[in-house]
């Protein structure tokens, strides 16, 4: 859906600051508007070749660990999330997410993700260039951050709250 901003990740990818690095993209969700679908679709085609992107569909609850924890970083530049549960599940694994701000994960850019304003899309290509540099062993350490931020906040009561509010909505 248009919510999730998908055609903004895809312009990221188009970046010509990132066409010395192999990409990989999966999108993971249902198509719920498939004229935005289309859209995608033609900026799909017209990405560079050095940028690989596949539709996967949906999680399944049962395989939705499994699934993720193939990846290492979450490209998400949502325009807006009350909570977006799918970020937190993605750090406790160690997936350091690329996000927008639109979302209450505001803190994690000292944890060594990236969280970013959408008038600024160079600052989200910026990021995914040092992110593709990263070696093993910077991309554990940030990796290992991540999965701390995400532990310190599990406890925290305003996350609380949130799920409260999101179980009571009717």
């Amino acid at each position: 859906s248009e919510k999730k901003n998908l055609k903004f990740a895809l312009n990221v990818l188009n970046d010509s600051k990132l066409k010395n690095f192999q990409l990989n993209f999966d999108i993971w969700g249902p198509i719920e508007d498939s004229t935005y679908w289309q859209e995608c679709q033609k900026i799909i085609s017209s990405l560079p070749k050095n940028t690989k992107v596949s539709y996967l569909g949906t999680f399944n609850a049962h395989n939705q660990v499994e699934k993720l924890s193939n990846y290492q970083l979450f490209f998400f530049p949502t325009l807006n999330e009350n909570f977006g549960h799918i970020i937190f599940e993605s750090m406790q694994l160690g997936i350091v997410p690329l996000i927008s701000n639109n979302t209450p994960w505001t803190g994690i850019n000292k944890f060594g993700a990236g969280i970013f304003d959408l008038d600024h899309q160079d600052k989200f290509v910026d990021y995914l260039a040092r992110f593709a540099k990263l070696d093993e062993k910077n991309f554990s350490k940030v990796s290992k951050m991540i999965v701390q931020y995400a532990t310190e906040n599990i406890n925290n009561t305003e996350i609380k709250k949130k799920y409260v509010s999101l179980f009571n909505e009717k």
